[in-house]
């Protein structure tokens, strides 16, 4: 299992702060237990969701053909740099794609 990243840290702080807010204002409004836990549950699950979509997505990387017409994409997240640089090499290798064997 890896480590949480800063950007997850900080989000998964902030959803327990919030679920925290939220359950108690909701057990000084006479509110179930049953009601409260859930939705103290559903925040944290929405908040660490968030937090690790977010991080997924400023850490993707796209290459595409540069060949036009082509529609070879290639997405890369979490890889070392080697494997980032095959991929690399072959999204931008035109001659290896089926649009070119056709």
């Amino acid at each position: 299992m890896r480590k949480p990243t800063t950007v997850e840290a900080a989000t998964g702080l902030v959803a327990a702060l919030w679920a925290v807010y939220i359950g108690h204002d909701l057990s000084e409004h006479d509110v179930s237990a049953l009601v409260t836990i859930s939705v103290v549950l559903v925040l944290l699950h929405t908040g660490l969701t968030l937090g690790s979509r977010f991080q997924q997505a400023t850490h993707t990387q796209l290459f595409t053909c540069p060949e036009p017409g082509c529609s070879v994409e290639i997405r890369s997240t979490n890889h070392p740099s080697e494997r980032v640089a095959r991929l690399r090499d072959l999204a931008t290798d035109h001659t290896n794609h089926p649009s070119a064997r056709s």
